[in-house]
């Protein structure tokens, strides 16, 4: 996939007004851009899946609640709850900040990974 624009593309472009010309790189680029994409996170899992006990256990040893551990993180009590229990997966940097703050290994909240 190169970038090079033959003679036609360019006889092409001309004839276009400035609306369709801007159109047309919009539509290549985005081409490119879902195509690096795919490049990047082919073959990589973007989202775990959580021990939500694991994760609730943590929280209360530490005497923590939802808003408390969601204020220490950054992460929403809303997504932390739906963690607990089970009806999300996370991203690993959610898993990293929720690990960090209750002083675990991040694997110790992933499902299957003790």
């Amino acid at each position: 996939m190169g970038l090079r624009v033959t003679m036609r593309e360019r006889t092409h472009q001309r004839n276009r007004s400035p609306e369709g010309r801007q159109n047309a790189l919009l539509r290549k680029y985005s081409a490119i851009d879902i195509s690096v994409q795919s490049l990047y996170s082919g073959g990589m899992k973007m989202s775990f899946d959580v021990d939500g006990l694991r994760l609730r256990q943590l929280r209360v040893e530490k005497a923590l609640s939802l808003r408390a551990l969601g204020e220490r993180t950054g992460v929403a009590y809303d997504t932390i709850n739906k963690l607990e229990l089970g009806h999300r997966p996370a991203r690993l940097v959610t898993i990293r900040k929720l690990a960090d703050a209750l002083g675990v290994e991040p694997k110790e909240l992933m499902k299957g990974e003790e």
